[in-house]
Parts: structure tokens; sequence; C-alpha cells
């Protein structure tokens, strides 16, 4: 589900843009009017991303151009955040004064073989397309050298898949000082073991690899930051080592945690994504295996995670847990699994001491919770009811869900609040008159709620009526 990556990185592009960073460079520049504009223009790119992930099942021109704009929010996204960073870093360093405007810098595309790189000082970002176009792939990439390109910041490789991929990709590893790297098309099924050695990347997004069943080991990489798989109908598990290996790997290094500086995680269109760890893949069939992965041994957690997104890998049972989330979860066509085994997590002293000393329960900062398309599911789970600091709530193509719980009036930072066909839902509790802090309410196309709810006329409108904007409309 590509809409579900490009909501999730929109979204981390509107909260750049309204930073004080580029709210002040917008200033000094005289391009804030610009920076209001561009905001308005994702936030629009937002509102037709949910129209678009319907219409893509029959429509090939929408899906190519969810594609494409993917690429192009990825471009957008990595051009703030590396902006930002300059500008930060010459604070840090001393540098009082801000950054004077510039013209742009011209730039032009080359076409050419491989080998014509290695001739080149590169620095910055370089994309090399149609890869599989490649005709002696082990010379022409050891030709180019990359390797040796210590100032290359940003690569971007992508093939059009074909059966010598491994050997392409193995003879393009990069210098270790990348920060970010974008694989999609590649048609191999083992990933080159260099991923491991690239120590300074940030960012990393491979899509649309096909055959590719599990990467070399990421956990250890101790700047990565944001981490999106997609469209990846090969891939089975994300490591190729035990979780056991892992584990005794981490305990055993004074200086790397697992994944120690995971921000925001991507998981999209993985059909057959099973587990985490090659020896913990789990039955889905079976109704008992939402603790399969404790069992045996306790589950790793991300120290840092704040954003998660699972989108259509219905199989993914068995991921390392994720207990301090603060912008966001969304689990969108997915297995509820995951999120049981984190708020069922036993909290030790050791554990314990690592969370907010606010509290120290899973999830005590999520501000955003989306459930969309979950079959299964028939209401909150009880263990939600503690996460008083939700302050966005959608629940959406539930065909199953019926209640919501008594409880949700606990959830007193709740701002937002949207239900979507919901077709079984039939009511909406007596504690919605206890969320004081609630500011708009959507209700769409859940017809038992439609007479229930009519402003002012309706019999259970009183429950509701605190609430500043309500609206049943989908563009209301």
């Amino acid at each position: 589900m590509a809409e579900a990556i490009l909501y999730g990185v929109t979204q981390t592009i509107i909260e750049r843009l309204g930073s004080s960073t580029l709210q002040q460079i917008g200033s000094i520049w005289g391009v804030k009017a610009e920076f209001k504009k561009m905001t308005n223009t994702v936030s629009t790119i937002q509102a037709v991303l949910q129209d678009a992930e319907e219409q893509q099942v029959n429509n090939h021109q929408v899906r190519d151009w969810l594609m494409k704009l993917r690429d192009a929010v990825f471009d957008a996204d990595d051009l703030l955040s590396e902006f930002s960073t300059h500008v930060l870093r010459q604070r840090v360093m001393g540098v009082d004064k801000m950054p004077k405007k510039r013209s742009p810098t011209a730039s032009s595309k080359h076409c050419g073989g491989l080998a014509e790189l290695n001739k080149l000082d590169l620095r910055g970002r370089l994309e090399i397309n149609n890869l599989a176009w490649v005709k002696d792939a082990t010379s022409e990439t050891k030709a180019a050298n990359l390797k040796e390109k210590k100032h290359l910041t940003d690569l971007v490789l992508r093939w059009n898949p074909r059966d010598d991929d491994e050997i392409s990709l193995n003879g393009l590893q990069p210098h270790q000082s990348l920060k970010y790297l974008s694989v999609g098309g590649y048609g191999g099924v083992r990933f080159s073991h260099w991923l491991s050695t690239l120590t300074n990347l940030a960012k990393l997004s491979v899509y649309d690899c096909k055959k590719c069943q599990h990467f070399p080991p990421l956990y250890q990489l101790p700047y990565l930051r944001e981490l999106y798989i997609s469209d990846m109908l090969g891939l089975e598990y994300m490591s190729d080592r035990n979780i056991t290996d892992e584990i005794s790997a981490s305990l055993a290094s004074s200086s790397t945690t697992f994944f120690p500086s995971l921000e925001s995680l991507y998981l999209s269109d993985c059909p057959n994504l099973k587990g985490w760890w090659k020896r913990d893949i789990v039955d889905n069939s079976d109704v008992g295996t939402a603790s399969t992965c404790q069992q045996h041994i306790s589950l790793p957690s991300f120290p840092r995670l704040s954003r998660l997104i699972i989108s259509n890998c219905c199989k993914l049972t068995c991921m390392p847990l994720f207990p301090y989330l603060e912008k966001g979860l969304s689990l969108i066509n997915a297995s509820l699994k995951p999120l049981q085994q984190t708020m069922a997590m036993t909290m030790n002293t050791a554990e314990t001491s690592s969370l907010p000393s606010s509290s120290s329960l899973p999830l005590s900062k999520l501000k955003l919770l989306v459930l969309f398309e979950m079959q299964n599911v028939t209401t909150l789970p009880a263990y939600l009811q503690h996460v008083t600091t939700l302050q966005y709530l959608r629940i959406s193509k539930c065909p199953s869900f019926m209640t919501l719980p008594e409880w949700l009036g606990n959830l007193t930072s709740l701002q937002n609040l949207d239900i979507e066909e919901c077709p079984n839902l039939t009511s909406l509790p007596e504690g919605m008159r206890h969320l004081s802090s609630l500011q708009s309410l959507r209700i769409i196309n859940c017809p038992h709620l439609e007479q229930r709810y009519q402003k002012e006329i309706g019999e259970d409108w009183p429950k509701i009526a605190h609430v500043p904007k309500y609206t049943n409309s989908l563009w209301g």
C-alpha cells in the first residue's frame, strides 16, 4: 500500500515545514509564503491519497502516479532533512549568521556506462536507473568504484528485474559514509552483505524487490533513523539471523544496542512476511501463536521508535516490541499480534528505568492510532484504555467493528476521532461525554449511526453535542 508510506512521509514533511528552524529561514530568505504554499500542497496530497488507494486496484495509471509521487515525496523529505541538519550543524559549530540566500544550483542528468563514474568526483546524490541494462555487471560495477566515493551521501539504485541482479548489486557497494540508500526493482533473492557495513546510514528505502527473501543484519547500524520496506512479495523475514544470535551479539557489545537510532519504520505490501527473525516464523493459522516468540526468549524493543506503519502484512505476527511510540501507530490490513505482544510486555526494573519517568506502561506517549481495513477487529483492545496521551484516533473500513468501549471516555487527550465505513457499529458509548478535549468528530458511511446522531434531533445527539466540529460528510 504505497499510499500508507506516502501518508507517513508527507506528515513528516508538514512537521518539518512547521519547525522553528525552517520558519526562521523562511523569514530571512523571504520564502515564508513558499513554505506555506508547500505545506498546503502536501496537505492536499494527503487528502487525495485515500481516494487514490481505492482507485489503484483497477486503474494502473493511478498506481503509476503513486509510484512516481513516492519518489518525489522522498526527495522532498530528504532535501528538507538535509537542509535542517545543515543549519543546525552551523549553529552547533558557533556560526551565528544564518546562510544567505543563494541562487539555485544548476543540475544535469548524464547517461553513460558505469565505468565513467570512476572518473568523477561524486558528491551529494547519485541516481543510477535501468541497472538491468548493464551488459557485463561484474566488470562494469567494479569499474564504477563507488566504494571509494567518500563524498557521496545519497545513492538511488533502480532495476528492471532480471536474474543476475545479485551480481550488479554486490559490485555497487558504496563508501561507508553513505547516509541515504534507496533500492528499487532489485531482482535478487539475497541482499548484499555490504548493507550491514554502512555505519553512517540514516535512511534506507527498499521497494518492489519481488524475489528478495530477507536482509542482512541491520540492527547494529548506529545512525539508522528511518527504514522503509514496501512491495516485497518474496520477503519472509527481515533478518537472516536467529533471534538468539542477534540479541546475544547486541548484549555482548558495549557500544551497540538493538536499532539504537531507529525512529520511523514503514512495512507495506509484504504479504509473505511472517516474522522478524528466520527462526521465529510463526504459523498464522494457529490462534495460540501470539506469544510464540516470547515462550523461549524475551523480545527486544526498539529503544527510540516513534512512528510505526504496518500495511498489508497480514502474516506478520512476531517482531520487536515498540513500547516507546509517540508520533503514531498505523495498522492497515495487518495482524494485531505485534501490538498485543508490546502491550503485554513484562516491565522489569531495567526496562522500567529506560521508560519515560511519567509512566512505566507501553505506549505511554502515543499520540496517533489508525486502524484501517482490520477485518476481524470487533472493538478496541482493552489495553489501549491506558494510552491517555492519544490525540488522534481513526477507525476505518473495519467491517466487523461493532462497539466502542465505555472506557473511551478515559482518553481525555483525544482531539480528533474519525470513524469511517464501519457498517456494524450501532452506537457510541456514554463515555463520549467525558472527552472534553475532543475538537473534531467524523462519522462517515456508518448507516446505524446516521439517524441516532443527527444534529440536534438525533436520539443520541446529546452525547456528542459538546464537540465543536461534527461531520458525516466525506468532504466535511
